[in-house]
């Protein structure tokens, strides 16, 4: 398990799932700093069971397929910068 200790971790849950409850990704967290230090963890967002975009999809409350919603946030970009560092924004048409 020392293999894990700089590892980072990233996660997410929305505020209304239904599907994966807060205390299910609290959970998850306690144990991931049982190997890690660097866990960063988001809970604040109003979201249901589905991917969080800051401006594609229905709206943030929503959830239904394609299970993408309109939050203002962008958690892909954000897990992504947190993770691997920061991110080349330059190419994308929304900067």
């Amino acid at each position: 398990m020392e293999n894990l200790a700089s590892t980072k971790v990233y996660l997410f849950g929305g505020k209304l799932d239904q599907e994966v409850p807060y205390e299910a990704v609290e959970f998850a967290k306690k144990v991931w700093n049982q190997y890690t230090a660097y866990t960063h963890s988001n809970y604040s967002i109003m979201a249901g069971h589905t991917m969080v975009t800051d401006f594609y999809g229905y709206r943030c409350t929503s959830v239904r397929n394609p299970w993408i919603s309109n939050c203002y946030f962008d958690l892909a970009y954000v897990a992504l910068d947190y993770l691997i560092g920061p991110l080349n924004t330059s190419y994308l048409f929304y900067n």
